[in-house]
């Protein structure tokens, strides 16, 4: 009997290890974390929906109702671009462009200010459709006194997305390498390209932290 005592003993142990679950985050398979893997919770977005109306809020889009929190901008940074924006039923319609400007970013919907902290992943999603298929870019990113830095790191001025012309989901995830900056901005960039777009239950969801 006391031969088994080793072998009981090692076959307890190994099934102790076998039963424990890590909670690291999944590498992928060049050694980097896959962010898809992460689990992402709060949406740090104010009116997702674009059906709020707050007296309160420091920013609304000018005649639009339920545009609380966020600002329409055009001729952002001089680059030109006129567009018109409208809520139809809780979702935003761009469109009456008459100029795409020269650079995405002359024609913008943005919350600002939010807060990304540096080491945690975050997910981008939203609904959107376009009355031709376009590309769009969205930036999580810095003000001027962060060099307008782009924190997703995209392959535009911010991620580019590409869109059809009928409504889907989109969504990417990034990790926050930059140090936290507590007064970011949320772009949606629609400018240079000329075909309408509509946008709904746009989210900035916080995931775990990465490393």
């Amino acid at each position: 009997m006391k031969k088994l005592i080793p072998f009981l003993f090692i076959g307890i142990l190994l099934a102790a290890v076998s039963g424990c679950v890590s909670t690291a985050p999944a590498p992928s398979t060049d050694g980097k974390v896959d962010l898809a893997s992460l689990t992402y919770g709060k949406n740090i977005l104010k009116n997702s929906t674009f059906d709020k109306d707050d007296p309160a809020a420091k920013s609304s889009i000018a005649g639009v109702a339920g545009g609380a929190y966020w600002t329409f901008s055009i001729n952002g940074g001089g680059a030109g671009g006129d567009a018109t924006c409208v809520s139809e039923g809780g979702v935003l319609h761009i469109g009456n462009y008459t100029d795409g400007g020269s650079a995405t970013y002359a024609i913008q919907l943005i919350q600002s200010p939010i807060t990304v902290e540096k080491g945690y992943a975050y997910k981008v999603k939203l609904d959107a459709k376009a009355s031709a298929a376009r590309t769009i870019d969205i930036k999580v990113g810095g003000t001027g006194d962060r060099g307008w830095a782009d924190y997703t790191r995209g392959k535009g001025v911010g991620t580019i997305v590409e869109i059809g012309t009928t409504m889907q989901t989109y969504e990417f995830n990034f990790e926050m390498k930059d140090r936290t900056d507590d007064q970011a901005r949320f772009e949606i960039q629609l400018g240079v390209g000329m075909d309408d777009v509509w946008l709904d239950n746009v989210m900035l969801l916080k995931g775990d932290k990465v490393k």
